[in-house]
């Protein structure tokens, strides 16, 4: 399961800046994930950070 984070643009995204924004959810359930990723975007939008979020225990 991954959790992918959408880039705001007016175009749309190359397929490699895409690739860069999807965050690993791991084996939580995607409820869980949805949950965690919108908790994170609220301190962050940076997907670097996020990604260390949901490896955390």
């Amino acid at each position: 399961m991954s959790a992918s984070w959408k880039r705001r643009s007016s175009s749309s995204p190359s397929r490699s800046s895409w690739f860069r924004s999807i965050i690993a959810a791991d084996d939580l359930q995607p409820w869980k994930a949805r949950v965690l990723l919108m908790f994170a975007m609220t301190i962050t939008k940076d997907v670097t950070e996020i990604q260390q979020m949901f490896e955390h225990d």
